[in-house]
């Protein structure tokens, strides 16, 4: 019986398509060095994502700030980033994204920013990979206040990582 199930996990094994795990950063996940502090990631690649709109928002009571979230929105687009990530990291970058919830996109909703990019439907097609794009969202914006502001530090750690892609990335991010 042990044999038996060894060969048609195997099988099973042979036959799936390999993943490609992804997540879309948003807000300080498009900083590079941000991003370092809490995962190993490949490279990154500028897109925009249809579905959501970013916003400022208080997450918890903990954090003191106010960060940036996106909501579903079906007439929504921003841009940020998406990078390929080993599913080990996932438990690193879930901490890091805690008051948020980790959902799959569908890859139709991205777009790049660089047609040549390792993420054009095109070429997912001949990679036979299952690819799985994650975003962190919440379901509800709060809005910033006294108590939880905006802070300037956070916000130079997203637009020094949106200069990382181009002075346009940076401008589609503030409008």
């Amino acid at each position: 019986m042990i044999i038996k199930e060894y060969i048609l996990q195997k099988q099973q094994t042979q036959t799936a398509a390999p993943e490609r795990h992804f997540i879309f950063g948003y807000g300080s996940l498009i900083n590079s060095i941000s991003r370092s502090v809490t995962g190993e990631t490949g490279s990154a690649q500028a897109v925009k994502i249809s579905g959501f709109t970013r916003h400022w928002s208080r997450i918890s009571e903990d954090f003191g700030m106010s960060s940036v979230v996106v909501v579903p929105d079906t007439q929504g687009a921003c841009n940020g980033v998406i990078v390929e990530v080993n599913p080990a990291e996932f438990e690193s970058f879930d901490l890091r994204e805690r008051g948020y919830q980790r959902v799959l996109v569908s890859l139709e909703q991205i777009e790049c920013y660089d047609s040549h990019t390792d993420l054009n439907a095109n070429d997912m097609s001949v990679d036979k990979c299952a690819i799985k794009i994650w975003l962190y969202q919440t379901d509800k914006v709060v809005v910033p206040c006294e108590n939880h502001p905006v802070v300037f530090s956070y916000l130079d750690v997203i637009l020094s990582g949106c200069l990382e892609y181009s002075e346009q990335f940076c401008n589609d991010f503030i409008s």
